[in-house]
């Protein structure tokens, strides 16, 4: 076996050796060094004046629009865990007369104001014990009932109001935010 044997020593000076070939000094183009001695730099970019007036324009428009979206909110929804409170605020914003009263066995978080609704609206967020529940009112496109007349378990019209309600567990439970039981 005649052949060459090859040790780490051996493969690091080949690569040294093709390393100093492929990396040796060359000389650098006539036009660069021009270019270096007159210290010319690429012109800069010209600044859009329009673009950055139209940007600071956006700025307070921004502001205005995002304030009065919250300023909507805030007309659209009331916190309070008062009943009367909360009626005569529904009764104000949508002309709904929700029959709210105080609750031992209910806790009245908020009311806010469907506004995607097509007919005047209102979501009633209460606390049940450890469960959270809803009541939607809104008017009650061509019913009218003198009592309750139930549409469904949860659902069911009472004068021109239609109510749903929304609780996990027993759907009775935020009867008691119009009853006695």
């Amino acid at each position: 076996m005649g052949g060459r044997v090859y040790t780490t020593e051996t493969r690091e000076i080949g690569i040294g050796r093709v390393l100093d070939r492929q990396l040796r000094r060359v000389e650098a183009p006539e036009e660069l060094w021009r270019r270096i001695q007159a210290g010319r730099v690429s012109p800069p970019r010209p600044f859009n004046v329009r673009i950055a007036w139209a940007l600071a324009a956006m700025v307070p428009l921004l502001a205005v629009a995002w304030t009065l979206r919250v300023s909507q909110q805030r007309l659209s929804e009331i916190r309070c865990g008062d009943a009367s409170e909360m009626r005569s605020w529904i009764r104000a914003k949508t002309g709904l007369d929700v029959p709210l009263q105080r609750s031992a066995s209910l806790r009245l978080e908020s009311a806010r104001v469907l506004a995607s609704a097509a007919v005047p609206a209102v979501e009633i967020t209460y606390h049940a014990g450890d469960r959270t529940g809803t009541l939607r009112v809104s008017k009650a496109a061509g019913r009218r009932a003198a009592g309750h007349k139930f549409v469904s378990r949860d659902s069911w019209v009472m004068s021109d109001q239609a109510f749903v309600i929304d609780c996990p567990g027993d759907p009775r439970a935020g009867c008691t935010l119009c009853h006695a039981l």
